[in-house]
């Protein structure tokens, strides 16, 4: 066992201790712990002197030890302890911090997952812990109830002084910042509301990124501190979860994606071959893209508000990948639109198709991209791939140069008779085509019967020569009159 001073206020918190301010700051570390009777004070052993003649209710026993600079003896009283209680409280705590240094080296080294890490952590100081890249963004966190979060990063708090005061002490250096943090710190913003401690993650010298732990259920104690240092220690070993691996970019290589994505997308995202994963992009208006401390605000709440999401600024959106076996595609679009409204922000938002996995990560950006410019083209609102597909595929391929060459005449017809009567049966057949030749389907897209269906497809069949009564026509055929319906709606 490894135990500091600081650690034995936390062991021995149901006990009154009292101990010296010059005893309290020895940096000595106790190896073990023994009863003392008459042996001479070896270095690096914690002694428990237990008084005979103090019983009952005035029981007291005495800690002893040699002091790190060997100049005196260390001592401490406990009132209301027995040497076996004393014992049992210190073996109670070093192993609930073994077991916690375990569980991080198990979720960092093994599994690969700092998500995991931050929650080892998180349960064993009793606060929220949030892992921050070299960027000073938060890649992974440990559960936080939406109330909480909101509570830790609400919009009262994205404000410069606050940010200042809860990123890594640093300098300016021949034009380079440089992280002078040395160690866990207590930090805090201006108004003393938000208490965090905090440490660098380093390797090599490099800084890579930090730890923090948020005053939110309890006070932070000294102890707590030297647990956040153990969880740096075992960071820095080994970064990988903090430094850029080329993942992304090697799946988005070639599709023309702005900005640059790192592993920190990934650190936090957990996902099976078989999850089905979405892409959320907000579009910012344009006198928040230039404000960072706008954007990384938004970056670090949908991290928060999506559970295991991962979010990035790209160009003039901020993006979240998100897997749909944790929060549906419909709660989590819901939960954006609150929090954009919030801040008094527009509500520009897209969402891609529901993919499996994340082979189609690239796509998925690209759709929920164009879903959130056409939002933005709207005036705002959430909008699904799903309802723009047309759109793209038009912008795409540019189908209004090429309309004439395009539509089918049977559908050009069609929709001068509509105009001529005011009647609806292009959008009628392109329903019906889009619902998957479903008679039930299109009557609810239209608000109409199912025998006025029936009825409007007997005269396409009749009047106009197309017959979708009985799926016998051809993809290529069904995928003509489609888009030639939309091109003549004018979409």
């Amino acid at each position: 066992m490894n135990l500091t001073i600081s650690q034995l206020r936390d062991a021995l918190s149901e006990f009154d201790l009292l101990i010296s301010e010059d005893n309290a700051k020895d940096p000595i570390v106790f190896k073990r712990v023994e009863l003392f009777t008459t042996q001479s004070i070896e270095p690096g052993i914690l002694y428990i002197v237990h008084n005979d003649l103090a019983e009952g209710p005035y029981t007291q026993s005495q800690l002893l030890w040699s002091r790190s600079d060997k100049s005196t003896n260390g001592t401490a009283a406990v009132m209301g302890a027995n040497a076996a209680q004393l014992v049992n409280a210190l073996s109670k705590y070093t192993n609930e911090f073994q077991s916690c240094c375990d569980a991080m080296r198990e979720a960092y080294y093994r599994n690969k997952d700092l998500q995991g890490f931050c929650q080892a952590l998180s349960e064993f100081v009793g606060n929220p812990v949030v892992a921050y890249d070299a960027s000073l963004l938060p890649v992974a966190q440990s559960i936080i109830p939406k109330d909480i979060a909101l509570q830790m990063f609400g919009a009262e708090k994205a404000n410069k002084e606050f940010v200042l005061h809860t990123v890594p002490d640093w300098k300016r250096e021949n034009n380079e910042d440089v992280f002078t943090r040395v160690g866990a710190k207590r930090i805090s913003d201006s108004s003393g509301d938000q208490p965090t401690a905090a440490v660098n993650v380093l390797f090599k010298g490099e800084f890579m990124g930090y730890i923090e732990i948020f005053e939110v259920y309890k006070p932070i104690t000294d102890g707590e501190m030297v647990a956040l240092e153990a969880a740096a220690d075992i960071a820095s070993a080994s970064p990988y979860s903090f430094e850029e691996s080329g993942f992304l970019i090697s799946r988005l290589e070639g599709r023309g994606v702005k900005g640059d994505l790192t592993s920190s997308w990934f650190s936090a995202l957990h996902w099976a071959k078989d999850d089905g994963t979405y892409v959320i992009a907000v579009c910012l208006p344009e006198e928040k893209t230039g404000d960072k401390l706008s954007v990384d605000h938004v970056v670090r709440m949908l991290r928060l508000l999506l559970p295991y999401s991962v979010s990035q600024q790209m160009g003039e959106m901020v993006v979240a990948v998100v897997n749909g076996r944790f929060i549906g595609r419909e709660k989590a679009l819901d939960s954006v639109a609150d929090f954009l409204t919030q801040l008094k922000m527009p509500i520009y938002i897209g969402a891609s198709e529901i993919m499996q996995g994340v082979g189609l990560l690239h796509e998925g950006y690209e759709h929920a991209e164009f879903a959130a410019r056409i939002s933005k083209s709207k005036k705002g609102g959430a909008v699904c791939f799903e309802e723009c597909r047309f759109a793209y595929l038009n912008e795409l391929c540019d189908l209004d140069e090429n309309k004439s060459l395009i539509v089918d005449g049977r559908i050009a017809r069609m929709r001068a008779d509509d105009e001529a009567a005011g009647t609806d049966n292009v959008e009628t057949l392109c329903a019906y085509i889009e619902t998957g030749f479903s008679l039930g389907a299109t009557a609810e897209a239209l608000h109409v019967h199912r025998n006025t269906i029936s009825y409007r497809l007997k005269r396409f069949r009749d009047e106009y020569g197309i017959d979708l009564s009985v799926p016998v026509q051809g993809k290529d055929v069904v995928l003509l009159l489609l888009l030639s319906c939309r091109l003549a709606m004018g979409e």
